[in-house]
């Protein structure tokens, strides 16, 4: 058993380990793989390697500051491993003035991972966005709401000012744009339906076009919003906001519309009224309640490892 023992946290072993940490790194970059599963077995190998070496060998135990070093390491090795087993990350779009509903677009997340989203709310108020002449995106100030479990709370969040519930950290993106809203009675008795379609991003899209089902109904078509004002200038600084004046061309089975916010336009299947133009915003969301604690760990690694370096070549 000792003999197994002294194997298990020789030296010769973490640097096989760490070959394998390497191997894997690579294949991930290579294939795009997730890297949880491909890392998970040469990190528990590591884990279990540093544990036993520390354990085993009396001179890491007799210098405090190098005993310290190697527990430090050991916790970050285990905090790495525990984050990429409960992380997530993805994106979604919220229309101003409506709620995040607790799904996502796109979404990553190890296996373990608590799954509390889906019992989040919170409202996207509205935001403003600064444009440099070049069409160079400046600060994103988007106000937003929740309701913490006593009282509407609000918070002005942007790409480096999350929104943090339950641990999900809710950041703005350069992902933006207009949502044209409607209001779908279809012919007979069918149930009366409303929503909106997130057209591609503006300014990336100074011409958005989309295609769209109508929810419920197999009719397809195409809408392309006219802005009959110019938003974005590339000689000029600016701001992001609703048109005052617009429209839309809607190509459908049967013909092309022009409406307008109020105007309808009647198909077989039923009525579609356009109801308005409203903005949407994109997000990504991030999970891992490791960072923290991998900050502090990667600290505590840090001071004692140059506190041993210290105590053998300078004190002396």
């Amino acid at each position: 058993m000792m003999v197994w023992m002294q194997r298990m946290g020789s030296l010769r072993l973490t640097v096989g380990i760490l070959s394998l940490v390497v191997a894997g790194a690579w294949y991930v970059m290579a294939t795009g793989a997730s890297p949880t599963w491909v890392l998970l077995v040469p990190f528990t190998l590591f884990a279990i390697n540093l544990g036993v070496a520390l354990a085993m060998t009396p001179a890491l135990r007799q210098q405090t500051a190098l005993f310290v070093f190697h527990l430090a390491l050991l916790g970050l090795v285990g905090l790495v491993m525990v984050g990429r087993l409960t992380y997530l990350k993805g994106v979604v779009e919220i229309t101003t003035g409506t709620f995040f509903e607790g799904t996502l677009l796109q979404e990553e997340k190890g296996p373990w991972h608590p799954g509390t989203l889906a019992g989040i709310r919170w409202r996207n108020i509205g935001f403003e966005i600064d444009y440099a002449p070049g069409l160079t995106r400046g600060k994103t100030r988007n106000q937003v709401e929740w309701w913490d479990g006593m009282q509407w709370q609000q918070l002005t969040m942007g790409d480096d000012q999350p929104l943090v519930i339950s641990g999900y950290r809710f950041y703005t993106t350069s992902n933006k744009g207009f949502v044209p809203l409607f209001v779908w009675k279809p012919t007979g008795e069918g149930e009366v339906g409303a929503g909106g379609v997130h057209l591609p991003g503006y300014p990336a899209a100074l011409v958005p076009i989309s295609t769209w089902t109508i929810p419920g109904t197999t009719v397809t078509g195409e809408i392309e919003l006219r802005l009959e004002e110019k938003l974005a200038d590339p000689e000029r600084a600016w701001q992001l906001r609703l048109p005052v004046a617009h429209h839309l061309i809607l190509a459908m089975p049967g013909g092309t519309h022009t409406l307008r916010p109020g105007e309808h336009v009647d198909l077989p299947e039923g009525r579609l009224l356009y109801q308005g133009l409203q903005l949407w915003m994109g997000y990504r969301v991030l999970y891992d309640e490791t960072r923290p604690w991998l900050l502090a760990a990667a600290l505590l690694a840090s001071i004692s490892l140059a506190l041993h370096f210290w105590q053998k070549f300078v004190s002396q």
